[in-house]
Order: structure tokens, then C-alpha cells, then sequence
């Protein structure tokens, strides 16, 4: 038990209060079976060493999550008023795998302060239920407690990457919120008598920042929560060194300070700890060392090939980001700003680099981005199995990228409605191009059926993306559109054209082409044909094809005193258009063939536009071509009623 203990504690997801569990259940023996502690004890062992040891983060294999919820659910027999709480989310949806970590890091979190309260402070299971209850602020009732705790979780995870935190950050999670500790550990300095009880205190302390800093079963105090973790930083603790530095990178509870963040993780990458030297990398990757005046003397290599050399020396050690990271790195390889080749592409190299990772399975981002690998080599059922094994083990890109192939049928038979499921899935765990993926095919159906639940539904995902990602320019241009047209939300000019000006502000090209057409219209703005030009221009500068089109017809007509009629222009446009796909562009360009407006262009050319827009998908070529066959039939019938009447053969059959 104590060497069980010991490889836990400050180590594993839940880590302390699973050891605390096992103490409090082991030496309470006689009051429960003891096989239900051994189980739940072999199941820990077995799975945390994986999982978490490696820093592979959260537990994500469902089989174990699912043996781990049983098991507590049969534990929890012995205290039938906590048992409703348990079994209800025992009853989970195997669909709704995004919540599923959430829900194990709560249950278990809750089961063990009950346990804890209800043995140590010998008390009855009613008290036990009513101080959980008012940890929590009595915010909602009791019958909803699990709700209560998923939103403190959600509360405390806006200062946390949910997709890659690092262990002590995700620990504030993971043990019992009602601890009591003794106050001289935290003035008392660490004594050098005995490495193991050094390790432990170590830990207790970092144990307590955390507390402290997130304010977890006691208030928040950032300050004395930065202070432990400076105490144990200056013993050079890794652990504490990585927080601190994730603290001040993020600057989400204390102001960034991205210059004292690099100071603690470059002296953790000092220490050999990979965390450290991950993080460094990334520092170059991103520019940050040279924009931050941080760049070491005497040495002329670029910061994308510093930033690689720190990321091998972390997948020496199995740091899967690092492995990850470097992987993408050759995968698609590296350009400046100017467009100078700075890492030559190679597939090759990047397949070698993933699978250094010794079990895949514990590594969905590098099984997502070999099967991105191998769909790029043109193997798409490598694809699809890569794709499929980061889907399994809950990898939100990965459930996009699988959705993706059963919806264009890439490599698999096409299937909309499970194409629309997996999206769904990634959607659901958070992923915010798997939600813009799905409002796209919500749109789509929506529109062919004219289904206002679909649109409502959009309009849901783009508020829930936004509510993430407040700049997110796809999703403010959509839910400007389904404003200004009334698609799912109540119609409002002023709120759609709000949302178009945001986004345009990001750059949007669709949002600054929807701006052109309403200072051209006057429809919510005044009409002013010189911004609209203007938007139409930064639009088309990002290759918007409506932009194109809007421009090549302004100067086909010209535009009062503000653009002189000009065909070589017109055509111009429609042409770089054409050439990026817009069916439109091809139909002016038949129209403007056939009105004699470019030169060097015959009929047949005409017919071709007519022909290439309509198989694009054009109605209005189509209606010309039917016009024209018909105009031909007619024609052929008088002939052929003309030669009759003079006696000869008619020239067609009919």
C-alpha cells in the first residue's frame, strides 16, 4: 500500500484522493468488502502508470472509464443516499464521450469527500451531504448536486488548455476539497534528512498552492499560492517550475509576464525535465524568443531550427507534444514570412518521428496526425484506421477528420448521417472547427427543406463557439446571415450588420464581401458605392469569388461618376473568378461573349462558359443552354415545314 502510495501521490489523476480512499476504506475493513478496495487499487496501478507517469494526460480509454465508474457505483452501495448521485451517471450514453472525463474527475472527487467527511469527522451521511452542498454556495438543490460540480469545474477550466494541461495544473481537480492542513508545514523549511519524506513534503506543498492559488476548499489566495510554488521552484522542482510557467504564459489569474514564464520553463529544459524543453521550443516556434529580446548570443540558427532541436531532446524522452509537434513540423515543413523554405517537406522523416511514440493509443494527436500523414500519401484506409484509433480514444480532431471522410467518401462509402454523427461528436468535446463543420451541413440541409429547428440549431453552435472564441470570424459572418435573413433567430438588420463589421475586422473575406453589398444596397446602411467598392476590393484581395464577380459586374455597367465602364476589366475579374471555381464568373463571361464585349471570343466560346458554369452547378446557365436547344428545335421545325411545302424532303427527322 505505502509503495502504492507513494507512485500515486502528486503523479496520477486523482492521485491523493484515490490514495486517501484506499487508506480510509483498507482500514476501515470491517465495514465494507474489502475486494471492491483491491479492485478498484489493481485497476489504478495498472492504468495510471500508462497514463498518466508518461504525461499522456487525462485517462482516455473508455473500457477503463467504465470499470472505474462501475466500481465506484459498487462501492457506493454502503451509503444509499450518495448511491442515487453515483448510478445516475453511471447510466451514461457511450455517444457522449466528451463528457465523460468531466464526469470521472467529479464523481470521483465527490465520492471521496463523502467517504472522507462520513469515516474522519464521524458524522451523519445528512451532515455529510449538506457541507458538500455548501461548498458549493447552495446554488442549486441537492437532487442536482452533480451539476453544481461540473460547473465549478467548467469555472475553474477557463484558466486551463483542457487539450493539453499539464499534471499539477489539472491536480486542483483531483483531490479532496475538505483537507485540513497543519499551517507550520507551509512556513516550516524542508528538512534534508530523508529523500522519500522530502519527495512527499515536496509534494504536500505543491499540493497546497494549488489550493491555495485556485482556491480550492479554501479561499483563494493567489499570493500565498504563488509563494509555495516559488518555495518548491527554488528547489528546483520541476513540477512547480512547469506551473509557474504555464501561470505567467496564460496570464489568465495573474497578469502575463511571457519573459518570467520562459525564465522558469528554460530552467526547468536546464533540469532535463521535457515539459520545459517542450515549452522552449514552442517559445521559437512562435517567434516569441526574438520578439521577447530573449535569443542567446552567438548562435545564427534560425527559430524554427532551435525550436526543433528542443523538441528531439523532449521526444528523446517521450514527450508526445514534442513528438507531435515535431512530426507536423516535417510533415508540412516550414516557410517565412516571405515565403524562404526554412524546413524542406518531408512525409517521409514525419512518419519516422510519430511512431517513435511507444503506444499510440495513449497518444490520440499523433494517431490523428498520421492518419492526416497517410492521407496525404493518397492511403486513405491507413487514413481512416489512424483516424478512427484518435476517435476512439477521444480526440476531437480526430472525430472531425473521420466525419469528414464519410461525408465527402473518402475512402469509405459515402454516409451523410454518419458523416453528420462524428461531427457531432467532435462538436460536442469542444472542437470548435468540428462546430463551424457541422453548422456548415445544418445550413446546407436547413436550406434544402427550408427547416427552421436546423437553422435554430446553427445558430446555437455559432452562440456556443463565440461564447468561446468571442472573434471567431466564420461564426460571426454566419450568425450575422441568419440574422439579416431571419433563419432560426428573430430578423435584425443591426445585429446581423454588427456581426458582419466584427468579423470583417478579422479579416473575414465572405464578412467584408457582405459589407461591399450593403453599402451598395442602402438596406441597413446608407448606400455608398465608394466603401462598397472598397469592401468588394479587400474582399477579392483574399480570393472571395462574389467579390470578384460583384467588381467584374460594376465595371461592366460602371458605376455613375465613380467607375467608367471598362470590359477589360470586367473581364478581368470574372476570369480570376473563373479560374477559382465561381460558377458565376463562367456564366458572365458566356453573356458577355455573346454581347460582343470580348475580343478574340466566338460563339463556341460562349457555349463553353454556358457549359463549364452550369456543370459547376449554375441554374442560370442551364436555363440558357435549355433556352437555346429550344431555340434550335424551333428552328428546325419551320425548316422542316418550309421544304415540305415546296415539295421536298424535310432536312430532320421529328
Amino acid at each position: 500500500m505505502e509503495n502504492f502510495k507513494e507512485l500515486l501521490i502528486g503523479q496520477a489523476q486523482f492521485g491523493e484522493t484515490i490514495s486517501r480512499c484506499l487508506y480510509i476504506l483498507d482500514t476501515n475493513k470491517n465495514k465494507r468488502d474489502i475486494s471492491y478496495v483491491k479492485s478498484l487499487q489493481n485497476l489504478v496501478d495498472n492504468q495510471y502508470q500508462k497514463n498518466v507517469l508518461f504525461k499522456q494526460g487525462s485517462p482516455n480509454n473508455l473500457k477503463m472509464m467504465t470499470q472505474i465508474i462501475q466500481l465506484l457505483a459498487k462501492i457506493s452501495k454502503t451509503f444509499p443516499l450518495f448511491q442515487n448521485e453515483v448510478t445516475q451517471e453511471v447510466q451514461f450514453d457511450t455517444n457522449t464521450n466528451q463528457t465523460m472525463a468531466e464526469k470521472l474527475d467529479w464523481i470521483m472527487l465527490i465520492l471521496f469527500q463523502f467517504i472522507d467527511l462520513l469515516l474522519n469527522e464521524k458524522i451523519g451521511e445528512e451532515t455529510c451531504f449538506g457541507i458538500i452542498q455548501k461548498n458549493e454556495k447552495n446554488i442549486i438543490n441537492e437532487n442536482d448536486l452533480f451539476q453544481i460540480f461540473i460547473r465549478s469545474f467548467l469555472a475553474r477550466a477557463k484558466y486551463v488548455d483542457q487539450e493539453n494541461m499539464i499534471d499539477d495544473i489539472n491536480y486542483k481537480n483531483n483531490h479532496n476539497q475538505g483537507r485540513k492542513y497543519d499551517q507550520s508545514q507551509i512556513n516550516t523549511p524542508l528538512t534534508q534528512d530523508d529523500d522519500n519524506n522530502q519527495q512527499g513534503m515536496h509534494e504536500g506543498l505543491l499540493c497546497q498552492a494549488h489550493e491555495y492559488f485556485f482556491g480550492i476548499g479554501t479561499p483563494q489566495q493567489i499570493r500565498k499560492g504563488l509563494d509555495l510554488y516559488n518555495l518548491e521552484a527554488n528547489k528546483d522542482n520541476v513540477k512547480a517550475l512547469n506551473t509557474l510557467g504555464q501561470i505567467y504564459f496564460e496570464g489568465k489569474i495573474v497578469p502575463q509576464d511571457l519573459k518570467r514564464s520562459y525564465q522558469y520553463y528554460f530552467k526547468s529544459s536546464e533540469k532535463g525535465d521535457p515539459e520545459g524543453m517542450y515549452r522552449i521550443g514552442q517559445y521559437y516556434e512562435k517567434g516569441l524568443i526574438k520578439e521577447l529580446k530573449l535569443e542567446q548570443l552567438n548562435d545564427n540558427r534560425n527559430d524554427i531550427e532551435k525550436s526543433i532541436e528542443y523538441y528531439k531532446q523532449a521526444a528523446e524522452k517521450m514527450h508526445y507534444d514534442a513528438i507531435a509537434d515535431l512530426g507536423y513540423i516535417y510533415e508540412n515543413g516550414q516557410k517565412d514570412k516571405e515565403g524562404n523554405i526554412l524546413v524542406q517537406q518531408n512525409i517521409e522523416q514525419a512518419e519516422k518521428i510519430y511512431k517513435k511514440a511507444q503506444e499510440l493509443e495513449n497518444c490520440p494527436r499523433i494517431c490523428n496526425n498520421l492518419g492526416t500523414l497517410f492521407f496525404k500519401k493518397l492511403d486513405r484506409d491507413q487514413a481512416l484506421k489512424y483516424f478512427q484509433q484518435a476517435d476512439q480514444n477521444h480526440n476531437s480532431q480526430g472525430s472531425l477528420n473521420l466525419g469528414i471522410c464519410y461525408l465527402k467518401g473518402y475512402g469509405i462509402k459515402k454516409d451523410i448521417e454518419k458523416g453528420m454523427d462524428y461531427l457531432k461528436k467532435a462538436a460536442k468535446k469542444g472542437n470548435n472547427e468540428a462546430k463551424l463543420q457541422f453548422c456548415y451541413y445544418l445550413l446546407q440541409q436547413a436550406s434544402e427543406v427550408d427547416n427552421e429547428n436546423e437553422y435554430f440549431q446553427a445558430a446555437n453552435y455559432l452562440r456556443e463557439i463565440l461564447s468561446n472564441d468571442n472573434n471567431n470570424s466564420e461564426a460571426l459572418f454566419y450568425l450575422g446571415f441568419l440574422h439579416e435573413l431571419g433563419l432560426g433567430v428573430v430578423q435584425d438588420y443591426k445585429t446581423a450588420i454588427k456581426f458582419y463589421f466584427i468579423s470583417g475586422q478579422q479579416e473575414n473575406d465572405k464578412s467584408l464581401n457582405k459589407i461591399g453589398d450593403i453599402y451598395y444596397s442602402g438596406v441597413g446602411l446608407q448606400k455608398d458605392y465608394r466603401k462598397a467598392i472598397e469592401f468588394y476590393n479587400k474582399s477579392a484581395s483574399y480570393g472571395n469569388t462574389d467579390a470578384l464577380v460583384n467588381l467584374g459586374a460594376i465595371y461592366e455597367e460602371g458605376c455613375e461618376n465613380i467607375v467608367q465602364q471598362d470590359f477589360v476589366k470586367a473581364y478581368e475579374f470574372y476570369n480570376k473568378a473563373a479560374k477559382l471555381g465561381s460558377a458565376e464568373a463562367w456564366t458572365n463571361i458566356g453573356l458577355m461573349i455573346e454581347m460582343g464585349r470580348i475580343q478574340d471570343k466566338q460563339a463556341n466560346d460562349a457555349y463553353q462558359a454556358y457549359l463549364t458554369a452550369s456543370q459547376k452547378g449554375d441554374l442560370n446557365s442551364l436555363d440558357i443552354l435549355k433556352d437555346k436547344v429550344l431555340a434550335l428545335q424551333s428552328d428546325y421545325i419551320y425548316l422542316g415545314y418550309a421544304t415540305m411545302q415546296d415539295g421536298l424532303s424535310p432536312s430532320i427527322s421529328l
